[in-house]
Order: C-alpha cells, then sequence, then structure tokens
C-alpha cells in the first residue's frame, strides 16, 4: 500500500507585515492560503494555537506568529510555513529583521 501525498500548502500576503501598534487604527496584513485544492478544509492558528478561522484568508486582528494547516478530501493534513505580524513601533521589543525566517521552528 502506497502512502498518499500531504495535500499542497503555502502561505503569502502582498501587505507589509509590520503593524505600528500605536496607530489608532493599525493596518494589519491580508493572508491568503495559496496551492491549496477544491475540497480542503482550512484551519488558522496563532503562535501554535488554534484561533477557529476556517477560511482559505485571514486578516489578523494582533501581532503574532500565523499558520494555516488544510485537509484534503482524503483525510491528509499539511501545515504552511508561518508568516510573522509584528509591532514596528515597539521601543522595548523591535522586530529582528529575519522574522518570518523562524517560522519553521515549532515548540
Amino acid at each position: 500500500m502506497s502512502e498518499l501525498p500531504k495535500p499542497n500548502i503555502s502561505l503569502s500576503t502582498p501587505d507589509n507585515t509590520d503593524v505600528c501598534l500605536t496607530d489608532p487604527s493599525p493596518a494589519y496584513p491580508k493572508l491568503f492560503a495559496l496551492d491549496a485544492e477544491d475540497g480542503y478544509t482550512y484551519n488558522w492558528s496563532k503562535n501554535y494555537i488554534d484561533i477557529g478561522v476556517t477560511t482559505n484568508t485571514y486578516i489578523p486582528t494582533d501581532i503574532g506568529l500565523y499558520f494555516v494547516s488544510v485537509v484534503d478530501a482524503f483525510g491528509c493534513n499539511n501545515s504552511s510555513d508561518g508568516i510573522g505580524v509584528y509591532d514596528v513601533c515597539d521601543p522595548i521589543n523591535p522586530p529582528a529583521p529575519d522574522t518570518i525566517s523562524f517560522a519553521l521552528l515549532q515548540p
């Protein structure tokens, strides 16, 4: 018996992932689950915790590390790399220049 392949999934945004939380209305990026096929179900998480969002796009309302997981019609699952949304106006914890590169780390 052969093993079914994991479903394709990636995460992207055309928007800046840096926000300024001192702004009255910070502009959060719209995140897109890409490479998904018809019949996939979605599940978004922030900082490795499920946030209950099941659409193929998501606009965060807070800073953090965001992922999307998918399940295909055969029950196979896969998770995207993460995208970090961070506060560029935080003088105590400024973002590192390579913030997104830590996305593959798991707790």
